[in-house]
Parts: structure tokens; C-alpha cells; sequence
């Protein structure tokens, strides 16, 4: 009897291997994460307006080294572990991003405060901070400006962007909805007019009445 030749054979033993199989150990093949240089760090800085204040979340992105130099500009002698200079970062990065924002509605400045910090999922390890304003927006119509005063002076991809939220609608703006749609600059090549420029947003807002829909989302928001 003559046998199969052997190409045919490891063709054959292939096809009979569960699929599903073969996409779970895919799954449990790490992927190569891309990784920043040196230096840099990527940040996305997402404005929302709401009813009862502002909320920005801002995304920041750096390797290893340049996280170890983060912490020591603010004071701290980095972890052993990777995870564990991150959870130091998470306990200090908040408040030093809140007292680099300005907010102001309607003219007034506003008090920034910092909320939390938490990982969250691009295709390289950041971490996505929260800081926001309470205010109580009462009038139909209030004209919102946020300055951004972080790392003006650190290379990496900078992203700025306005959105309305719960009975907010965003009548301009002078910048992007989203930070997805908003073009990336890089703050260290910009003159200092210009970097004030990408680093500020401005939006006229109306607000609509409680339990009214929501000209921007088109959901029904109650306070």
C-alpha cells in the first residue's frame, strides 16, 4: 500500500483541528503592544458639558522610562514593577492634572477638582484621568472655555475635544466633538500663540428643560 505523501497528511491533520480551537489559543498568544519612544507621552483630552457641570477626561499614554521620569518630577522614587509605577502614577497624576486646567463658564473661573484615575484600553498601556467642575448651569445658554496647561512642553500626539451631554446641546465649538475626530498635533513644534490655541476649547451650549429631548443625542436625559 503507498502512503499519502507527508505534505498531505499535515494538510489533512490541520483541517481536522477544531476551529475553535485554534482561535482560543490565538487568544492566548499576547499581542506585541506598540510602544512610545522615550519622552513622549500621548494624550486625549475629551471635554464634556452637562446640566450639572463639566467633566474632562484626560488619557494619558508613555512607556516604561518615561513614566520612571514622570514619578520622579513629582516627587516619588519609582516602583520595583511596572504595575506598581503605575499604581503610584494612579494616586498622583489627577490632582496634578486638575491644577493645570482651567475652566470657566460664562466668563468666571471654576474650581477643578480631581475625580480618579483608571487603566483603560488602547493598543499600549495609559491611563484615562477624570477631573471635573460642578456647576449648576441654570441659564438657557452659557459660553464654557477649557485651557489645558499639561505637558506643553513634552513631545507625543496631542488630542483636544468638546462634547454635550444630559440636556446640553453644543451649539459651536472650536474644536472637535470627539477625540477620535480631532487631529493630532505635536505641542513641542508649535510657537507659543499656537499652542494656546490647540490646547484651549471653546463651545457655546443651550440647555434644554428637564425631561426634554436632547437636540445633540437624541436621548431623553433627567437630572
Amino acid at each position: 500500500m503507498v502512503g499519502r505523501p507527508l505534505a498531505t497528511v499535515k494538510t489533512v491533520a490541520v483541517s481536522r483541528f477544531p476551529l475553535s480551537l485554534i482561535l482560543l489559543l490565538g487568544l492566548c498568544i499576547p499581542a506585541r503592544s506598540h510602544e512610545l519612544p522615550d519622552g513622549e507621552i500621548e494624550r486625549r483630552v475629551q471635554v464634556s458639558v452637562k446640566r450639572d457641570g463639566v467633566l474632562i477626561e484626560y488619557s494619558l499614554g508613555m512607556n516604561e522610562t518615561t513614566l520612571e521620569a514622570e514619578l520622579r518630577k513629582l516627587g516619588w522614587k519609582p516602583a520595583p514593577t511596572v504595575s506598581d509605577k503605575w499604581n503610584q502614577y494612579k494616586k498622583l497624576v489627577a490632582s496634578s492634572l486638575a491644577k493645570n486646567i482651567q475652566v470657566t463658564i460664562n466668563g468666571e473661573e471654576q474650581p477643578v477638582k480631581p475625580l480618579r484615575a483608571v487603566y483603560s484600553g488602547w493598543s499600549h498601556r495609559h491611563l484615562s484621568c477624570l477631573v471635573r467642575v460642578d456647576a449648576k448651569l441654570t441659564d438657557p445658554r452659557a459660553a464654557i472655555t477649557v485651557t489645558d496647561r499639561n505637558f506643553l512642553d513634552t513631545p507625543g500626539k496631542y488630542r483636544l475635544a468638546m462634547k454635550a451631554r444630559r440636556g446640553a446641546k453644543l451649539e459651536d465649538s472650536s474644536v472637535p466633538l470627539l477625540v477620535s475626530r480631532a487631529q493630532p498635533v505635536e505641542l513641542v513644534k508649535l510657537s507659543k500663540k499656537e499652542k494656546h490655541s490647540a490646547t484651549r476649547a471653546a463651545g457655546t451650549f443651550v440647555f434644554a428643560e428637564i425631561g426634554k429631548r436632547s437636540p445633540e443625542n437624541g436621548e431623553i436625559e433627567v437630572d
